[in-house]
């Protein structure tokens, strides 16, 4: 973890903290999402790689959970 984060996560409460990171979560895989245009061939609006790309699998692999 870099210090700059680990720096911001010590001004908050594990609470708050915990709120802003699943809210930073959500909105990097709103942004990461696939394109919709076929389930059988989908691809990240952000990456332009085939979905899940790594953004998505690298939080998913994090989380310990499929996206």
């Amino acid at each position: 973890m870099s210090k700059v984060i680990r720096d911001w996560l010590n001004t908050y409460d594990d609470v708050d903290a915990g709120e802003k990171m699943a809210n930073a979560i959500r909105a990097v895989l709103e942004l990461h999402k696939p394109a919709g245009v076929d389930p059988n061939d989908d691809w990240c609006v952000i990456d332009e790689e085939p979905y899940p790309c790594p953004t998505v699998s690298a939080i998913s692999d994090e989380l310990d959970c499929r996206i």
